[in-house]
């Protein structure tokens, strides 16, 4: 570990003491999400699972790609059953 001077222990200090501030953040933005997924679900019946899944395409910009993984998905299921 490189603490060395009483600087470096301040600095330690300070870099922690704003990582827990990000993470409170981060534990709020969550509970945020989870309001609206719960919201959704109650006023348009849309599950979480399904809210998540749109919301991770809409982040990531790949909605083309799921919706042809969904296709084959559909038709596998035709196939086998």
């Amino acid at each position: 570990m490189m603490v060395v001077t009483e600087e470096d222990r301040k600095k330690v200090k300070e870099y922690l003491k704003e990582a827990v501030k990000a993470t409170e953040r981060v534990v709020e933005e969550q509970a945020h999400i989870r309001d609206i997924l719960n919201t959704l679900k109650a006023d348009h019946d849309i599950p979480p699972k399904i809210s998540r899944k749109i919301m991770s395409a809409m982040r990531k910009g790949n909605a083309p790609e799921i919706k042809e993984e969904n296709e084959m998905i559909e038709d596998l299921f035709e196939i086998v059953g």
